[in-house]
């Protein structure tokens, strides 16, 4: 199971799981099963919720999830760290441990500029990384207003296209007084930046899977990251990539400069991921308006949504391109040209007309690589000779 969140009507209000009162004990496996799936979809439904998640409310839906009748099957869907059974179990967990002891339960993270910490359980396993509402420094939040990360944190997870950008399993509750997100811990996890100091680091950046550094990037893009740099990409045990660190994303303000750290990183100059393109495909009027309605419902401002609309419909018209320029054997635009523009025309992504200058452009780049290719090495060589000679004669520092 995926959570993928579908926002409640207009009139509809949001409203905690409300436990069944009446005995889940049904002798027919496949009727128990029925069950079992039901109440994993109500508890899909409640960690989708904008409303934070109580220590009480943990502690009923384990005492549900795992029943005498249902923990036979909680226990084998649990395996899966996406399924609400595994993540209420690991809740759970650290509520028991901090109602035991606060202190051995919660402890401060080493790095992060706003208040961060470890979640243990009982086993003293480090298990979630709590970043509490009210301690958003105001100058620490790189344009979000102070109070409003966690809730982005929560978000950024839920509209994750079932794992596509690769960001852990990330919740909104209450613990302890403090509203907070907290997110899954990755274990024997090395930031990308820290890879590329060590002797040997480069080549492991290298083998890392396109499709993963990419999805990263669209993330960035859409949603507009605010705080991404190569220390929030991490390496996991298993090679895999996974991103951290979204409370700065869905700025809604120009004023707030997107940062795409990750430019310089090789998979971004190959050509996109097919899985990927696909992906962005995806961003029809529909889809975008739906992510729209999303943000809405976890009171993300109008202006902010009116950006992310405007950057996916920059890249679905990037994977149109591509796909002709394929089929007619031209270049195709490559990440790192997305997000040369994307940093440099900054500001033309919050109106409608520089949205619409932009994708006349990305057809401009087409062209222009269709001519450099027809350059030979020594002229382009030439070229960019003459370009550094021209900087250098009309640099004011001269």
């Amino acid at each position: 199971m995926v959570f993928l969140y579908q926002p409640p009507s207009a009139d509809e209000k949001v409203q905690k799981v409300k436990l069944p009162e009446e005995s889940l004990s049904i002798v027919a496996p496949s009727s128990l099963k029925m069950v079992a799936d039901a109440l994993y979809e109500k508890v899909t439904d409640r960690l989708s919720n904008p409303q934070p998640l109580t220590q009480q409310e943990i502690k009923d839906l384990y005492a549900q999830l795992f029943s005498e009748d249902l923990v036979f099957i909680s226990k084998e869907m649990q395996k899966n760290e996406n399924h609400p059974c595994s993540v209420i179990f690991d809740l759970y967990g650290v509520v028991r441990a901090y109602e035991a002891d606060p202190l051995k339960a919660k402890k401060p993270t080493a790095g992060g500029v706003n208040g961060s910490y470890f979640l243990l359980n009982e086993q003293g396993e480090k298990k979630w990384v709590m970043k509490p509402r009210d301690e958003e420094k105001p100058d620490n939040t790189f344009g979000i207003p102070a109070g409003q990360g966690a809730k982005r944190e929560h978000l950024a997870f839920l509209l994750s296209k079932g794992g596509i950008y690769k960001i852990p399993p990330t919740f909104y509750i209450e613990l302890g007084g403090q509203v907070a997100s907290v997110q899954k811990f990755v274990p024997n996890s090395t930031a990308v930046g820290v890879l590329l100091t060590e002797e040997g680091g480069a080549e492991k950046v290298k083998a890392l899977p396109k499709k993963d550094v990419q999805a990263v990037f669209v993330c960035d893009l859409v949603f507009c990251n605010t705080d991404r740099h190569l220390g929030n990409i991490l390496v996991d045990e298993k090679g895999g990539v996974v991103a951290i660190d979204h409370s700065g994303l869905m700025s809604s303000s120009p004023e707030d400069l997107i940062k795409i750290e990750q430019k310089r990183l090789p998979q971004l100059a190959e050509s996109w991921d097919s899985a990927l393109t696909d992906h962005l495909l995806s961003f029809s009027k529909e889809e975008v308006d739906l992510i729209g309605a999303q943000m809405s419902v976890h009171e993300i401002e109008d202006a902010a949504v009116e950006r992310m609309k405007n950057a996916a419909t920059i890249l679905n018209e990037t994977a149109l391109i591509n796909r002709e320029s394929k089929s007619a054997g031209k270049p195709e635009i490559t990440p790192w040209d997305i997000a040369v523009i994307f940093e440099n025309d900054h500001s033309s992504l919050w109106t409608e007309a520089g949205t619409a200058s932009i994708r006349l452009f990305l057809r401009e780049i087409v062209d222009q690589k269709a001519e450099m290719a027809k350059i030979s090495t020594a002229t382009k060589a030439q070229i960019v000779k003459k370009r550094r000679s021209y900087a250098a004669t009309t640099d004011p520092k001269r």
